[in-house]
């Protein structure tokens, strides 16, 4: 998904896991915050 080009849209990846689109986008976006949140200090 993360690659460009993309192999995979994300309704295909979505639709592959069962899922609706927006849930997938939902889980993404909860794992980059959770990244990102590990190396930056919200101090």
């Amino acid at each position: 998904y993360y690659d460009w080009p993309r192999d995979h849209t994300a309704e295909e990846i979505a639709e592959s896991l069962d899922i609706a689109s927006a849930t997938l986008h939902q889980h993404l976006r909860a794992a980059e915050h959770a990244l990102v949140s590990s190396f930056v200090d919200d101090e």
